[in-house]
């Protein structure tokens, strides 16, 4: 997590003023505790919740409405996870809090587009398993994480880009 503190900071164009205990702090109880919820609640959503809709019995227009919720919530939950890492995470100074930026709908649509394709290639084209045998899993999810920080990081870039802009515009006098 704090090479993600780091990596926003000099997308931001920033140097660091945190000390050490106060970069620790913010890493390990804000950004990594923050985190482990919603890793907690993306296995319930992804892993629990189709097991707890095949013991309800619901009918398959209720179980499709509740499977999209599911994604939708899961959706949601991410945009909230990166909106609170691209505030916490920079050292900048009084930054806003934004739920939704176009950083965070960019690296959302770039997770969900990469994880989707990066699916799709290993299920049909990648031979990880005859390559790699038994450690092609590990392979596959190191793969994946680097896709998702990516991402993560592509949509901090276009914040620090659009937030430098609107420094540079409300900063330059007017030449009219």
């Amino acid at each position: 997590m704090g090479a993600v503190e780091r990596a926003g900071t000099e997308l931001a164009r920033r140097t660091s003023r945190r000390s050490f205990l106060g970069r620790l702090g913010r890493t390990v109880v804000a950004i990594a505790g923050g985190s482990m919820v919603a890793v907690a609640l993306a296995l319930t959503l992804v892993a629990a919740f189709p097991v707890i809709l095949d013991r309800i019995g619901l009918d398959p227009v209720a179980a499709g409405f509740a499977q999209a919720a599911r994604w939708a919530l899961l959706a949601v939950l991410v945009v909230i996870g990166l909106s609170v890492l691209y505030r916490l995470g920079p050292d900048r100074e009084q930054p806003r809090f934004r739920w939704v930026t176009w950083g965070t709908l960019t690296a959302l649509g770039m997770w969900v587009l990469g994880s989707v394709g990066f699916s799709v290639y290993v299920s049909n084209f990648g031979s990880y398993n005859q390559t790699y045998g038994s450690i092609a899993a590990v392979i596959v999810l190191m793969l994946w994480l680097y896709l998702s920080a990516l991402a993560v990081l592509v949509g901090a870039e276009i914040d620090a880009v659009r937030e430098r802009d609107k420094d540079v515009t409300h900063t330059t006098p007017d030449t009219r």
